[in-house]
C-alpha cells in the first residue's frame, strides 16, 4: 500500500507542481493522512463501530502498527524526489 502511495505522491508532486521544501511535502502528507483517517471513520461509523471504539483501538498492537503504517503514509511526500524537467513541463499540459 505504501508503495501505492509513494506512486499516487509522485504523480500529485509533478501535476500540483508542490515544492520540495520538506514543509510542503509535510503539508501535502498531512492532507492525505488526514482525508485517510477520515475515511477510515466513516468506513467504521458505517460498519456499526463507534468513535471511541475506533480510537481505542489504537491501544492494542494492531493499532500501534496501524499508526505506523499512517506515520509512513505521512512522510511518503518527503522520500519522493523532485520530478525531473521534462515531466514538470507535461504536467503543465494536463486538462487543457
Amino acid at each position: 500500500m505504501l508503495v501505492l502511495s509513494w506512486l499516487v505522491a509522485r504523480t500529485l508532486i509533478a501535476w500540483l507542481r508542490v515544492s520540495a521544501a520538506p514543509d510542503a511535502r509535510l503539508a501535502m502528507g498531512g492532507v492525505g493522512l488526514a482525508l485517510l483517517v477520515a475515511a477510515e471513520m466513516v468506513l467504521g461509523f458505517a460498519l456499526g463501530q463507534s468513535p471511541a471504539g475506533q480510537i481505542a483501538a489504537y491501544a492494542t498492537w494492531r493499532g500501534v502498527f496501524t499508526a505506523l503504517g499512517q506515520a509512513g503514509f505521512l512522510i511518503v511526500p518527503l522520500l519522493v524526489p523532485a520530478p525531473p524537467a521534462s515531466e514538470a513541463l507535461r504536467s503543465d499540459r494536463v486538462g487543457t
